[in-house]
């Protein structure tokens, strides 16, 4: 697959955000294991549920692959079912894609092409072991990757920070402590020394769930990849359609 069609793929996945995470936090170490797992079921508790979700958003990159660097995005999904994203520049409809447990569906309306590969070439693309629950998560905002039999440490002052050690991965999280909503991710492949730096803000209040509306993504590899998203509309547990045929005329690519 060629690399700026997973750019584009990656980009519809946003929601992952950026920043710097705080690190210079003045805080005393704890060491309970009842508070950490307490700490995480509120956490897990306090995750945006849905069973429809609508998303319009604006997005901006330095990506050199991606040769607007202002882009509409709408998202759609049916959980565990089906994620539908469309991407636009100066308001003309590109991309479209399908993403399923099984597969991913890219197309091109302009060239009137489409590609059609297995879900785990998101896997192999991102380098990181991802989940179409993982993808849910990384859209609504949730965490992920925070298992209570790997926590590490723990510290609090202003906010929650919980550090998770895997075999392969690190993984950071900075929570509000009044909500529990997530502010800050980062998880590090320790293997291809890369990094996923999130962070969200602008929290709204959604059918008495908070959402928030200002995220970024930061992916570092050998260089840094950069997304900003602003997030225009969110919707919640309204039925949608996903329209998506793909025309006779239209010339599969792979």
């Amino acid at each position: 697959m060629n690399e700026w069609r997973l750019y584009i793929i990656v980009i519809s996945l946003s929601i992952f955000s950026c920043g710097t995470l705080k690190k210079t936090f003045k805080n005393t170490l704890l060491s309970d294991s009842t508070l950490k797992e307490s700490i995480i079921d509120s956490i897990n508790s306090n995750k945006v549920k849905f069973n429809y979700l609508n998303i319009k958003s604006k997005i901006e990159t330095n990506s050199e692959d991606i040769p607007f660097k202002n882009l509409g995005l709408n998202v759609r999904m049916k959980k565990d079912s089906l994620i539908w994203v469309s991407i636009s520049a100066k308001g003309i409809a590109g991309f479209r894609i399908s993403i399923k447990p099984d597969s991913v569906i890219l197309m091109d309306k302009i060239n009137k092409q489409f590609w059609k590969y297995p879900f785990d070439s998101i896997q192999k693309f991102i380098s990181f072991p991802v989940s179409f629950e993982n993808i849910e998560d990384l859209i609504i905002g949730n965490a992920f990757f925070i298992g209570k039999d790997k926590v590490k440490d723990y510290k609090k002052s202003d906010d929650i920070e919980l550090y998770f050690e895997y075999q392969r991965f690190k993984n950071d999280i900075i929570a509000d402590p009044k909500t529990f909503t997530i502010k800050a991710m980062s998880t590090e492949d320790k293997v291809l020394n890369q990094k996923l730096n999130i962070s969200q803000s602008d929290f709204k209040p959604i059918d008495n769930q908070n959402f928030a509306h200002n995220r970024e993504i930061q992916i570092i590899r050998n260089d840094t990849l950069f997304f900003e998203l602003n997030l225009k509309k969110v919707k919640l547990n309204e039925k949608l359609s996903f329209p998506f045929r793909i025309s006779s005329k239209y010339e599969k690519a792979n």
